[in-house]
């Protein structure tokens, strides 16, 4: 038997990054429609968590649900390897 190798998975900041690129988004893009400070967004795209109320702003920005970024971080969080 073949042994198993789990998917590795990215941060949500990575996702952010890659979708703000489409856009032509830059940082300032993104916190306008965001409405999300500037740091914040860094801290994210940086690897942070995002908390339920950045999820609402993110999904916002992008018409997407905030569960889409919910998710995406709490399985980051659980999937990431500890120092």
């Amino acid at each position: 038997m073949k042994e198993r190798i789990p998917a590795e998975i990215f941060p949500p900041g990575d996702f952010i990054r890659e979708e703000m690129e489409e856009r032509g988004w830059s940082l300032t893009d993104m916190a306008y429609h965001s409405v999300l400070p500037e740091p914040e967004l860094q801290a994210i795209l940086d690897g942070g968590r995002i908390t339920g109320s950045q999820a609402e702003h993110i999904g916002f920005a992008f018409g997407t649900s905030a569960i889409v970024w919910a998710n995406l971080s709490m399985a980051y969080q659980k999937w990431r390897p500890r120092p």
